[in-house]
């Protein structure tokens, strides 16, 4: 009996805690880890459950949002568009749920500026081609 008792202990010390169990809290404290390990999928993964427990939890909503565009920022076509779409309705989300905080409004102009910069750099490389000159990187 004894050993058993140790054997479920073990295996509860050494399973980790089921994610969807837990709370928003919980969630963006293992968001908050993967964040800045560069696991950006992981930490969207958090971020977006526990934006599924708490809908209006500004933290977990500007951090989505900010994942998104990190990620979208290395994809491309449809898979960067979407990610950018939902960094801007996590970010504006993020507003409503706090209008005045610092964090949900540079989520909104960062998902808006990214498309922005993307036309600025392709409208450069087509009139570089245009006119015969090198477009630069």
């Amino acid at each position: 009996m004894t050993r058993l008792r140790t054997l479920a202990v073990l295996v509860a010390l050494i399973v980790p805690i089921d994610a969807a169990a837990q709370s928003a809290v919980d969630l963006l404290a293992l968001g908050n880890a993967a964040y800045p390990a560069r696991r950006q999928k992981e930490a969207l993964d958090y971020f977006s459950r526990a934006i599924a427990a708490d809908p209006t939890n500004y933290e977990a909503l500007w951090k989505a949002s900010r994942s998104e565009i990190d990620l979208a920022e290395i994809a491309s076509g449809r898979t960067r568009d979407a990610l950018l779409a939902a960094g801007q309705q996590h970010a504006e989300a993020a507003v409503r749920a706090r209008p005045g905080g610092v964090e949900g409004h540079f989520s909104v102009a960062r998902a808006a500026g990214r498309p922005a910069a993307q036309v600025a750099e392709e409208t450069t490389r087509t009139a570089a081609l245009f006119f015969g000159l090198e477009s630069t990187p």
